[in-house]
């Protein structure tokens, strides 16, 4: 996966401003030797690669590489794509012009991704506007205190950062991201230390191989290989500054990075946890979660901690109960067939539009006729490698205003 991220860097960096440093924390030879050798054979002149000196937790290693990089690095920017990312075409050109245009800022961007941890592999590319937009870090703050997170919010792994910014959270924090979650610990320690940061409002990267991911094991209720190594490595327990540490989810993992930043930082920036929203995403997340052990113990969690399921309301028909004069239905009862029969057929022609096996005839349009597929998320792909190409050749279309934004940007939260 390393070589399909090298892959989508190196062809962004013809303008000689972009360095690329490989560091292969790999604990397999087999694919270490293969990374080696790839970027070794790419014989570029602005490409590194190179090994820690043991192998590292995800912060440990994220820690390692920042610090090494601004010892022998001069570059004025950094950022990290992990190995489950890739940077769609000219994307990078794009947020490095932004960078220059807006010299001292942290510039943020979004991703699509590819699901492909399940068997009907989909794409889901967020709607974008293209805005580049200044929002006040304070305000996002406020947002993140009330479980409102959003792809602006600054994690390493999905910004461009100036050098005297992660120098600057080095000398206040003693480190740039070391703690248990290290792209949210670098994010709430960057809210406290800038004013404002840059969001633009388009998916630069994309993101596949989810079964690879801690979060997104989390997030189920899974505990994948990497998920229990995550685990292994934590020094102080899982979540030991959340509202609610007992908690196993991912959003209470990154409260828990809110509240440690709280605690080090004591700023008036940083406001007490809104419970109501807090626990409503954690019941979110319960609701997603594979594992039925965990699910059945998470939800006993959350009525030990108070919280209470929406009631669900059924609106009656006050004149069918009192027994009103009613319409004669016999026209809808000879019509339901038809429409049923309709219907059925609409979700056929859906679904064989939509099948693995139709995404090469709407290439093949596309390039003979013009024809563009449908602009939807329920496209089912064979593989990853299928949904990551359609997505650099069908884009999601830009979107005409920027109201899906526009609670970033707004103090009444």
């Amino acid at each position: 996966m390393a070589i399909n991220a090298v892959r989508s860097v190196v062809p962004q960096m013809k303008n000689r401003q972009i360095r690329l440093v490989v560091s292969d924390n790999s604990t397999e030879a087999e694919q270490s030797s293969r990374l080696e050798g790839f970027c070794r054979g790419l014989k570029h002149a602005q490409i590194d690669y190179l090994k820690p000196p043991e192998p590292l937790s995800m912060t440990r290693h994220w820690e390692w590489i920042l610090q090494r990089s601004l010892k022998h690095l001069e570059a004025g920017y950094f950022s990290i794509l992990t190995d489950r990312m890739v940077f769609r075409p000219e994307a990078l050109a794009e947020v490095v012009a932004l960078s220059v245009q807006n010299p001292g800022a942290v510039v943020t961007y979004n991703h699509d991704r590819v699901v492909d941890h399940i068997e009907l592999i989909r794409l889901e590319q967020e709607v974008w506007s293209g805005e580049v937009r200044r929002i006040e870090t304070r305000h996002l703050l406020e947002l993140a205190r009330k479980s409102r997170l959003h792809a602006c919010f600054p994690r390493l792994l999905n910004c461009v950062v100036p050098r005297e910014v992660l120098q600057r959270i080095a000398g206040r924090f003693g480190s740039i991201c070391a703690s248990s979650a290290p792209d949210f610990s670098f994010c709430f320690r960057a809210l406290e230390t800038l004013d404002d940061i840059v969001y633009y409002d388009k998916s630069v990267l994309l993101q596949y191989a989810l079964n690879r991911s801690n979060g997104f094991s989390f997030s189920r209720g899974v505990r994948t290989k990497e998920a229990k190594d995550f685990c292994e490595n934590l020094l102080n327990g899982l979540n030991p500054h959340a509202p609610h540490p007992d908690f196993e989810t991912i959003n209470n993992a990154i409260m828990n990075e809110y509240c440690c930043v709280k605690n080090e930082a004591k700023s008036a920036k940083f406001g007490e946890v809104e419970m109501g929203p807090y626990l409503h995403l954690i019941a979110y997340e319960v609701t997603q979660m594979e594992n039925e052990e965990l699910k059945n113990r998470m939800r006993k969690l959350l009525k030990h901690h108070g919280y209470q399921e929406p009631r669900m309301r059924i609106r009656v028909d006050r004149k069918a109960v009192s027994g009103s004069p009613q319409k004669s239905t016999a026209p809808l009862v000879i019509l339901l067939p038809f429409r049923r029969l309709l219907g059925h057929l609409r979700r056929y022609i859906q679904r064989v539009v939509r099948e693995p096996k139709s995404i090469n005839a709407w290439m093949l349009a596309n390039k003979m006729l013009g024809v563009t597929p449908p602009e939807d998320n329920r496209f089912v792909f064979k593989s990853a490698e299928q949904a990551i190409a359609y997505a650099f050749r069908f884009p999601k279309q830009k979107a005409s205003n920027d109201e899906h934004i526009a609670f970033l940007f707004n103090d009444s939260v």
